[in-house]
């Protein structure tokens, strides 16, 4: 918060500079002030569309509710880093958020693919699967993630919520 003067001073004095705006939008982004966030976030990547400026907005789409607006912008960085796992990861989580679920099963797959030890991929994977009714499959992803990392909290939280209703 203390940086907000000087990235503000930087602005007016080089408006058409994107690293003040992108620096300002990340101040923003952490206040959880989305629409700041976004506008700052914009207006660097009109100057110069780089990888992180674009995968900032993307999420601060979603946090603001723009989900069209960051489907759209997760697209333009998958368009451009096909193999860039976290964008394939938040636009998956999106889908489901969507219940979009097809859709967002074949991101975390393709992220799976792209990086097998991709853990917060396999573990949205295996969220999806259940929220979708796909349980044997869900219980497949968190056993593979403890294979993986045997002390993973959200595998075995996954598995005794699967594992409940057969205990009553």
């Amino acid at each position: 918060a203390q940086a907000i003067p000087h990235f503000e001073s930087a602005i007016r004095l080089r408006p058409e500079r994107p690293r003040a705006h992108y620096n300002l939008g990340c101040v923003k982004f952490r206040q959880q002030k989305w629409p700041e966030a976004i506008q700052l976030f914009s207006t660097s990547a009109e100057i110069f569309p780089s990888h992180k400026t674009l995968y900032n907005l993307a999420a601060a789409q979603k946090q603001n509710g723009q989900f069209s607006n960051a489907e759209k912008t997760y697209l333009l960085l998958l368009d451009r880093s096909p193999n860039h796992t976290p964008s394939m990861n938040n636009l998956g989580c999106l889908y489901r958020e969507l219940e979009q679920y097809d859709k967002a099963v074949a991101l975390f797959d393709r992220a799976i693919a792209t990086d097998s030890t991709y853990l917060n991929a396999r573990f949205n994977l295996a969220v999806t699967l259940m929220d979708s009714g796909s349980v044997v499959e869900a219980m497949k992803q968190f056993v593979d993630i403890l294979q993986i990392d045997p002390t993973h909290a959200g595998a075995r939280a996954g598995i005794r919520q699967i594992m409940a209703p057969a205990d009553k």
